[in-house]
């Protein structure tokens, strides 16, 4: 069975060699460690939960308004003109 990587103190370790996790994706959802190459397994609800409560609501919030805005920039730009005949 594949170890899920440890969250503590807002970041993600890897679980066999300890070191902050930075990731391979193999395949779609498919992780491995970096560093040492070994197969993760998926985090837990649990985790996320963790994750997002720890998550800074000012930058949630910041970020959210700049999607938003981005939003209505994608809208209010006007399409190109498809012209199909030559």
């Amino acid at each position: 069975m594949l170890k899920s990587p440890i969250y503590m103190d807002g970041m993600l370790f890897c679980p066999y060699c300890r070191m902050p996790l930075l990731t391979v994706e193999e395949t779609h959802l498919k992780l491995k460690c970096a560093v040492c190459q070994k197969p993760l397994g998926k985090l837990p609800i649990s985790t996320l939960k963790k994750m997002f409560d720890d998550f800074p609501k000012d930058l949630a919030k910041e970020w959210k308004l700049e999607m938003e805005a981005r939003r209505k920039l994608s809208r209010d730009k006007p399409q190109p003109s498809k012209n199909l005949s030559k």
